[in-house]
């Protein structure tokens, strides 16, 4: 059966600019994508108005809109499209992160985006739009619940307040209904993080399997520290969402098989505050938003972004820290080979109470030289 093309509308007013894209979702992915070109952005939102379209490639600068104003407009009036904003070299990077905390699913800079970049960053953009979804779903489930539930207890509290041992009774079966509609519900939540959390994993090389693994080792080690089980619980979700800042990272960059220039590193670690400002308002009973800001922080004061020192690192932030520096170093990146579990723990070591917390770097050798821990053995 012959597969329906992906319908793309590009919103590009340079030609030479426009052919690129055209050639590479073409060439690259032959059969796989219909591209429709505009040049206006009153000219986009008719065409979106009146055709279905999967998803939309979208310049910021078009000769009827400028900057930012460009994929608000059309974020605003069709908030269901997955949107990927395109950069030109006299933009700045941080209007395509910006762009995509406004609501957009990626951002490629033109020029720099090759053909297979450009065909990823668009499945990237409908996956993430599609989980983005499901999780609103979930969130507005949740109200609809918390409103039928306590309405509920409202009405029979009324109708039974002169009766205290009915309304006792009826108070534990509400709260009994109330706390399996609330695991119910966590659960789903979690669902969709670690769906998210598997969406990142599949976007590059650099993200593949890697928050699993540091994930995986780091609720061992706090296991073996003897820290208690909520410390656990929090510390694994964290695990699942540390590098979710990596989204807003070109992921030409992510995956550029050279050492990574100064500007370029600075956008790579700019991944540590944007995953804490996408996660912050989220209420978690755990202190998430802290674990993804602190985890490339350092004993010293020598780590980023805010140079905390010792204590005032979070103990999560801490073992994730170390288990984090072990998993990237046996991983292979499209810049290096990997360096091993050997070359790991060692560089663990001698940081051991300078730059990493002594307990965890102990917890984690003794996992790899006593108990046989082996990243090769996490599904």
């Amino acid at each position: 059966m012959k597969q329906t093309p992906i319908r793309v509308l590009l919103l590009e007013d340079n030609p030479g600019d426009a052919r690129l894209v055209q050639a590479a979702l073409a060439d690259y992915a032959p059969g796989q994508f219909a591209v429709t070109r505009v040049e206006r952005l009153a000219d986009a939102l008719a065409r979106l108005g009146a055709e279905p379209f999967d998803a939309m490639l979208c310049d910021l600068s078009v000769p009827d809109s400028e900057g930012m104003a460009t994929p608000q407009v059309i974020i605003e009036r069709f908030p269901l499209l997955p949107l990927v904003v395109l950069t030109g070299g006299s933009h700045d990077a941080s209007f395509g992160r910006d762009a995509i905390l406004h609501g957009a699913q990626d951002y490629l800079v033109k020029g720099k985006a090759d053909a297979e970049a450009i065909v990823r960053s668009v499945h990237y953009a409908i996956e993430r739009k599609q989980l983005e979804l499901q999780l609103h779903t979930a969130n507005r489930a949740l109200g609809d619940l918390n409103e039928q539930l306590e309405a509920k207890v409202r009405e029979k509290t009324a109708a039974l307040a002169q009766e205290i041992v009915e309304r006792a009774q009826l108070q534990i079966r509400l709260e009994s209904e109330r706390r399996a509609s609330a695991e119910q519900l966590q659960k789903t939540y979690l669902d969709t993080i670690e769906a998210i959390a598997l969406a990142l994993q599949k976007r590059s090389v650099y993200t593949s399997g890697g928050q699993r693994r540091a994930g995986a080792l780091a609720v061992a080690m706090a296991r073996a520290m003897g820290v208690t089980e909520d410390q656990v619980e929090g510390l694994r979700i964290g695990s699942l969402l540390f590098d979710l800042g990596m989204m807003t990272v070109p992921a030409d960059i992510l995956n550029r098989a050279r050492l990574l220039n100064k500007s370029e590193f600075a956008l790579v670690k700019a991944h540590v505050q944007s995953g804490h400002e996408i996660v912050r308002g989220i209420q978690f009973p755990w202190p998430v938003a802290e674990i993804i800001a602190q985890h490339h922080e350092r004993l010293d004061g020598s780590g980023y972004p805010a140079g905390l020192k010792n204590g005032a690192i979070l103990l999560e932030a801490r073992i994730l820290a170390v288990a984090d520096v072990v998993q990237a170093m046996c991983s292979h990146r499209p810049q290096r080979a990997a360096f091993g579990i050997d070359a790991a723990l060692e560089e663990i070591s001698r940081g051991r109470g300078v730059l990493y917390d002594a307990d965890a770097v102990d917890a984690c050798l003794r996992l790899f030289r006593q108990q046989g821990f082996a990243f090769s053995a996490i599904a």
